[in-house]
């Protein structure tokens, strides 16, 4: 957990929900229909066991997992509870302005990500455009001691090749 992250549960009188992610099966009603989802679970001990393998059967589940059923029970219970809760409210309990705050973090996040990348990218094309994978290509290829490769040698190389 970053500090920043840390800090915010700290300071804040209530629970940001994380994002849910892409790829699960709850992903194509969010991301795509807009219906609302959720995953509840708990975390902490371990990473959740193993997630759609052959061994994610019965014997695993009881012999490695969840032995006695308590984690399980608990799940099923909270869960339950909530969706009762929600079911049966006049009004459900969202706060819109929470989300909206959330999602702008999520655009932030974004933001940084695409910054990133779009500089990764500059600089592979730099690269690229001074034969800096050309230069590695043969090790018999000079380098100068300033790091200036030796344009004559890349070239000879490169039409030999």
């Amino acid at each position: 957990m970053s500090r920043a992250i840390g800090k915010e549960a700290r300071t804040r009188a209530d629970l940001r929900i994380g994002a849910m992610g892409s790829g699960s099966d709850y992903g194509a009603f969010l991301q795509h229909d807009g219906i609302a989802a959720l995953n509840l679970g708990f975390g902490g001990e371990d990473g959740g066991g193993i997630y759609h393998s052959i061994y994610d059967d019965f014997y695993w589940f009881t012999h490695f997992s969840d032995k006695d059923f308590v984690y399980g029970r608990a799940l099923a219970q909270t869960a339950g509870t909530a969706i009762m809760r929600m079911a049966d409210a006049d009004l459900l309990p969202f706060e819109y302005g929470d989300f909206s705050e959330t999602i702008q973090t999520y655009v932030k996040e974004l933001k940084a990500l695409a910054q990133k990348s779009r500089q990764q990218i500059m600089e592979t094309n730099r690269q690229l455009e001074e034969g800096v994978f050309t230069a590695i290509i043969d090790p018999r290829v000079k380098i100068g001691a300033s790091g200036e490769r030796n344009r004559a040698a890349i070239s000879e190389f490169c039409a030999a090749g």
